[in-house]
């Protein structure tokens, strides 16, 4: 038979039990609220057409949250950015081929090849036919 002393301690240990779950649950709740912040500020950059900005948010997004569920999404915003920006096609290209391989099963990959048959066809036309 349990004394009242054995069951408060069993009490209590369940009472602790629960209580880490609950601020580590708070605690990764918190960390998703401030990786979906920076990708509305980020994707914010895209709309508003400031490339530079975005470039860095999305950078310092993918450095600061390397599991996030949006890591996917800042690998293509900063290819459609770089080619927004007009850098170097062929690097706009490769970076959207680097993309579709890492990310295989993004809902980007699509828009991404898209991008790379439009970025193929402007470089085939400029005397690049291995596009």
């Amino acid at each position: 038979m349990l004394t009242n002393k054995s069951l408060f301690r069993i009490y209590f240990f369940l009472f602790t039990m629960l209580l880490s779950f609950f601020i580590a649950s708070g605690e990764e709740t918190g960390e998703q609220d401030d990786v979906d912040k920076a990708y509305k500020i980020a994707y914010k950059y895209i709309l508003d057409e400031q490339w530079d900005n975005a470039l860095k948010a999305f950078k310092k997004l993918i450095q600061d949250y390397p599991q996030s569920k949006w890591v996917d999404d800042s690998h293509f915003w900063q290819c459609f950015a770089r080619e927004k920006k007009g850098e170097d096609l062929e690097s706009v290209f490769k970076c959207y081929e680097s993309f579709i391989t890492k990310y295989r099963s993004s809902k980007w990959v699509d828009d991404a090849r898209t991008n790379m048959i439009r970025i193929g066809q402007q470089l085939a036309k400029s005397g690049k036919p291995e596009y």
